[in-house]
């Protein structure tokens, strides 16, 4: 239930960005990649030890959100680029 529950909205996302009517955030590409990891973390053991769920899925957003930063200096260091010359 528990990962029906994630997966199933960025499904629909994904179903619609394919038609060209959504687009993903980087945050949601994050989500998706981080899909796999989650599946194979450590679930937790009640007050015994927290699942890894969180720190997974905060660091694959992080991840995504600092390549579509890094992405968006890169395209506009080229657009300054082209309009130099």
């Amino acid at each position: 239930m528990v990962i029906a529950a994630f997966v199933y909205p960025l499904a629909v996302k994904l179903k619609l960005a394919n038609a060209d009517l959504y687009q993903l955030s980087a945050r949601e590409k994050g989500a998706c990649e981080a899909l796999d990891r989650l599946l194979d973390s450590h679930w937790g053991k009640g007050w015994e030890k927290d699942p890894e769920w969180s720190k997974i899925l905060s660091m694959a957003e992080a991840e995504r959100e600092w390549l579509r930063i890094i992405e968006e200096a890169y395209d506009e260091t080229i657009r300054k680029g082209e309009l130099g010359s």
